[in-house]
């Protein structure tokens, strides 16, 4: 339960009382904390794509076309955003290699560009690479169907 009153924020976490005192910025001094940097641009070139890019090409195998006209509006949702791409802390910092702040820089200006806010747990190996593979592929899954109905 948190409660505000003349500048105390009182929060009870497992029967005590735990009281902080709030100061408060007048609006028109606030800086502005949302960006609006448009997100990074994905692609052949982007780290690991080319490796994403073959999990997509597998999946789609896997799946047929059928199922892919079936889903062609939720195909970046069911290959990217339905099952992990890495489990393990370990693993998904071997995955990263080097590139690990470059993958949190680009989570980052997605997040605040589509949601306003960063919600992904950036201390987490895992999560970012998650969340970096769904980044990636949904420009994959994007360019699939631009081509598909180029054709």
């Amino acid at each position: 339960m948190l409660s505000k009153s003349c500048g105390f924020n009182e929060l009870l976490i497992g029967g005590f009382l735990i009281t902080a005192e709030v100061k408060t910025t007048p609006t028109k001094e606030r800086k502005q904390t949302m960006t609006t940097e448009t997100p990074e641009n994905i692609n052949s070139q982007s780290f690991k794509y080319s490796e994403i890019k073959e999990h997509f090409d597998d999946f789609i195998k896997n799946e047929g076309q059928d199922w892919v006209e079936e889903h062609k509006e939720d195909l970046h949702h069911e290959i990217f955003n339905t099952d992990y791409y890495i489990i393990g802390r370990h693993k998904a910092k071997l995955w990263l290699e080097d590139e690990v702040f470059n993958a949190i820089d680009i989570i980052k200006k997605y997040e605040n560009f589509h949601f306003g806010s960063v919600n992904t747990d950036l201390s987490e190996p895992e999560k970012v690479v998650n969340m970096y593979v769904y980044i990636v592929g949904e420009e994959i899954v994007n360019k699939y169907l631009e081509e598909k109905e180029g054709q």
